[in-house]
């Protein structure tokens, strides 16, 4: 006589609850990496001053050029004010140049 049960053989429960546990200390990590990110970060996230090279990423002529962006990307010489080539953030500047953020 075959038998219909509910109950999950042991195997497979504690595999279910050892799931379960990980899931719960992964979302724990999560929280607590969270919460002291926030912690250290929090202060000038409500200040919201201007860190040490801001000025000089800032002040950079082609941040504010329609076709700075060209330059950044295809002319990395170009820029004569930082002697470091960051596209992304150039990129990430030159938008916020061009909205008038």
């Amino acid at each position: 006589m075959h038998s219909t049960t509910n109950s999950l053989s042991p195997p497979v429960t504690e595999a279910l609850t050892t799931g379960i546990g990980l899931k719960r200390s992964c979302l724990l990590s999560v929280f607590a990496l969270v919460a002291l990110t926030l912690l250290a970060y929090g202060p000038n996230l409500i200040k919201a001053e201007k860190v040490w090279d801001d000025e000089a990423l800032l002040a950079n002529p082609l941040l504010i050029d329609p076709a700075g962006i060209v330059k950044i990307w295809l002319h990395p010489r170009s820029n004569l004010f930082e002697e470091h080539y960051w596209p992304v953030t150039y990129t990430v500047g030159w938008l916020l140049g061009m909205t008038g953020a």
